[in-house]
């Protein structure tokens, strides 16, 4: 329950920040402020989030409480909606630990703002959408990135190539689930940068990044 849930985390030196993760990947966001706060909370898991309300709010506000019978609850209010329950009890795992420090990273590429959503419809094009884990390859060269993606393993790569606007590094490739790459893009994370084929990887944003673990492209996934 508590790894479905979401971290409204106080303890770090830039004040609260979102943290989320499934075991798989991790997102941890600055964007949203919440100078009130004062401990940590962890919000569960609820279906309205993927609602259309939450996009169309101007702001809501998020208020935390203790109920009448001790226990901690909340209530997210918006322009004309409001939804409240009970908060996790429990401490969010140490997240910073996996995350992985800046020096070991040795490859940084850094993709075009309007590239972004071109190359989100065209992942959702490529093969290999129903093969397991859904793997894209990252192939960073000196001047641009290819998506490649394949229906079987028999078959070759098809590859979809982007220009970068900056790279740092040596040239590499890895491979990721395609639906964690198209969060972090849809997110607005243009950089990607990478410590080997085999270690997580991490998608920046302005105010927000993305842990995404590697998986292998060939043989037993």
């Amino acid at each position: 329950q508590v790894l479905q849930g979401a971290c409204f985390d106080v303890s770090g030196s830039k004040g609260p920040g979102i943290v989320a993760t499934d075991g798989r990947h991790l997102l941890s966001a600055k964007s949203m402020r919440f100078p009130r706060l004062k401990e940590s909370i962890i919000l569960p898991a609820h279906k309205v989030y993927h609602s259309h309300l939450l996009g169309q709010a101007v702001s809501w506000q998020l208020r935390v409480s203790t109920g009448k019978a001790g226990q901690h609850v909340y209530r997210i209010d918006g322009p004309s909606w409001s939804l409240s329950g009970r908060l996790i009890e429990g401490s969010f795992p140490n997240y910073r630990q996996v995350v992985p420090a800046d020096s070991k990273f040795k490859t940084r590429a850094t993709l075009p703002a309007a590239a972004l959503e071109p190359l989100v419809k065209a992942i959702g094009r490529m093969p290999g959408g129903k093969t397991q884990n859904r793997p894209v390859g990252l192939r960073i060269d000196s001047d641009s990135i290819g998506i490649l993606a394949r229906e079987e393993e028999a078959m070759s790569y098809e590859e979809v190539r982007v220009p970068l606007t900056g790279m740092k590094g040596r040239e590499t490739t890895v491979f990721l689930n395609r639906d964690y790459l198209v969060k972090a893009l849809r997110f607005g994370m243009n950089r990607i940068e990478i410590i080997d084929e085999v270690s997580p990887v991490r998608c920046v944003g302005a105010n927000e990044f993305m842990i995404v673990m590697p998986i292998r492209h060939s043989g037993e996934v």
